[in-house]
């Protein structure tokens, strides 16, 4: 079922994607820099917090800062549920254009996490929805309160495999990680882009210990603009701390 589902996304994307190339697509170049945190509060919860930097390249500018919470707990050995909340603090979503007033956006969430061997590898996949809710403004600046602008439902599927151990403990130190992620939007304000973006990663990820890695990665992301005419193609760097503490 779960093959079947990420079918049907990924044609989905591939026809709407076929459908607007004559549209108007804008290339980013981005670097995101992420240190990203789990405790295990007991055998069935952990918290992971993660801080992103990201930042645009050529010319260089702040793009957004970002954190992220999510509780975690098994639900069986394949299972398990998620939820948590962001806040992004977004400066520019064009560095050639100057913004005098960054507005926060919130977004609460719930997710649901499969994991499963699959030949010599680790399949994931990701179910999360999303709420999306920015500060209120009035007269150019802003005001108290947040208002509720859409949903947005993401589907990620990732396969995880190892590439080179350690010759003395004989195990894996060396992942590579290979993601697709598909994010469709609903509510009343969503009129041209109900198709919202497509991202395609591939990283290799180290193992220092068991309790650190670090991992860097290339990610494409394909993403329409409300207008529906618009898109942006962002080829973005990721450079990613994980720490675990038990």
């Amino acid at each position: 079922m779960m093959h079947k589902i990420y079918t049907v996304c990924f044609l989905l994307v591939s026809i709407t994607v076929f459908s607007q190339s004559e549209k108007e697509v804008k290339n980013q170049q981005i670097v995101w820099y992420t240190y990203n945190i789990s405790w295990k509060l007991n055998n069935n919860w952990q918290q992971i917090t993660d801080v992103s930097e990201r930042q645009f390249i050529n010319p260089t500018a702040q793009h957004l800062w970002s954190i992220r919470t999510i509780f975690k707990r098994g639900i069986n050995n394949n299972w398990d549920l998620g939820f948590g909340g962001s806040l992004f603090i977004r400066k520019l979503n064009d560095p050639y254009k100057t913004s005098q007033l960054i507005v926060p956006e919130l977004r609460p969430h719930i997710e649901f996490n499969n994991t499963q061997k699959l030949g010599f590898g680790i399949l994931n996949s990701r179910y999360r929805i999303e709420a999306r809710l920015y500060q209120n403004t009035k007269d150019g600046a802003l005001s108290d309160g947040y208002y509720f602008n859409n949903f947005r439902f993401r589907y990620l599927l990732g396969w995880t495999f190892p590439i080179i151990k350690n010759k003395s403990s004989s195990t894996e130190t060396v992942f590579v990680k290979i993601q697709d992620e598909i994010m469709v939007n609903a509510g009343s304000k969503i009129v041209r882009n109900t198709f919202d973006q497509n991202r395609i990663y591939f990283a290799l990820n180290y193992k220092i210990s068991n309790k650190f890695s670090i991992e860097t990665g290339y990610l494409n992301s394909f993403q329409q603009q409300p207008s529906g005419d618009e898109f942006l193609n962002r080829n973005i760097l990721r450079l990613t701390v994980f720490q675990k503490i038990d």
